[in-house]
């Protein structure tokens, strides 16, 4: 995300920085599949398959964080 955007994702622009619990605990209150928008302007189209991609690798992280 950071590559294709060309910036640290999160918190999403307009939002205060974060310190890095609040990090922490930002990625795993929020579905950052949703998050992600379209950004015309900068030629970025985000592909369902890359969504579908987050979405899973976000489960995975969920659940070793519960570990």
């Amino acid at each position: 995300m950071e590559v294709a955007q060309a910036r640290f994702p999160f918190p999403p622009p307009g939002h205060p920085a974060l310190s890095m619990i609040d990090l922490v605990q930002y990625l795993l209150v929020t579905d950052i599949a949703q998050l992600l928008e379209d950004e015309p302007e900068k030629n970025l189209k985000w592909s369902a398959a890359f969504r579908h991609f987050l979405s899973k690798w976000l489960l995975l992280f969920e659940h070793h964080a519960d570990e």
